[in-house]
């Protein structure tokens, strides 16, 4: 399976196992009203850049020689083992059989947003949707129309099975916003969207649920572990002596301020976030300086130095 999925899996399996299982229940009408047929050029746009910086074509689009298939965008597949389980990715192509194209856009949005399937089921939190939770009804609509205009592509995929995770229940959404006037705010809501919390933020030891303190472990190829780099601003063990610019150039670059390489899951975003429009790189560093800090030394022989 793709890394950055497993990723997600390191960091969703603690808080899954923390959720509440319920029986099915039928997802709640979504407020966001469908969109037209034929969805204006300017939605499909917003929809590309939104589902680029979020992700989505890392889990639900097959690999060739370590990169997505593109000419298999979203068909789903993707398959790893997982303490006695199988997961596997959907296919959200357009294909009515196969994928979603017979769901309707108040379904895939009450999908997208709370992880509930168009039949009641609750998705498990492998997919990110605790924090596309945010994304805002405009946005919403823009994923939707841009996954309607991607080529149906016939792929079944036999459900996950045997997986000892938890869905976890959200509200439906109402009145999400998110406040491009405001730097800070603004890039919050763009860092819900490409979840960064989830790999930076610990879920056992001293810092547990610390947002951002870093610390989470991942497995590299060659039997190696690296630990998640600690992105509040505390000046000793975070980024607190990064510039905003220097923010920036290592988002875009996969480069830290010393030269060293970004390994690990974020690695694997290195051609989306090199997509950021400059107004929304600069929002999500100055919302990324602006992370109280926290002491929390992270170990340098599991992990690159976070230092400039």
């Amino acid at each position: 399976m793709h890394r950055m999925c497993l990723a997600r899996l390191a960091f969703l399996v603690p808080i899954a196992l923390a959720g509440c299982r319920k029986e099915p229940a039928a997802p709640a009408a979504s407020a966001v009203e469908p969109i037209a047929p034929a969805a204006p050029p300017d939605l499909l746009a917003r929809g590309r850049y939104v589902a680029t910086i979020s992700g989505c074509v890392i889990c639900h689009t097959p690999m060739v020689a370590g990169r997505p298939d593109r000419d298999r965008l979203f068909a789903g597949g993707l398959e790893e083992r997982l303490n006695g389980g199988v997961w596997r990715s959907p296919n959200i192509t357009p294909d009515r059989e196969t994928g979603i194209g017979a769901w309707t856009d108040a379904e895939i949005i009450t999908a997208l947003r709370r992880g509930i399937r168009r039949d009641g089921q609750k998705l498990l939190p492998i997919m990110p949707y605790p924090y596309y939770h945010r994304m805002t009804d405009d946005d919403a609509r823009a994923v939707v129309a841009f996954l309607r205009a991607q080529k149906p592509i016939a792929n079944r995929v036999e459900r996950s099975t045997n997986l000892a995770l938890q869905p976890i229940d959200l509200p439906e959404p109402i009145g999400n916003v998110d406040r491009v006037d405001d730097p800070k705010a603004h890039g919050s809501y763009l860092a819900s969207l490409m979840h960064c919390e989830a790999c930076h933020t610990p879920r056992s030891g001293p810092r547990a649920n610390v947002a951002f303190a870093g610390g989470v472990p991942f497995s590299l190829p060659g039997g190696r572990t690296i630990m998640s780099a600690n992105i509040t601003s505390d000046l000793s063990t975070g980024i607190g002596r990064w510039t905003e610019d220097q923010i920036i150039a290592t988002l875009r670059t996969m480069k830290k301020p010393d030269g060293t390489p970004i390994e690990g899951p974020m690695a694997m975003y290195a051609d989306a976030w090199s997509k950021l429009e400059p107004r929304d790189a600069r929002a999500l560093a100055a919302f990324i300086h602006s992370i109280p800090p926290v002491p929390n030394e992270i170990p340098a022989q599991q992990t690159l130095s976070s230092k400039p």
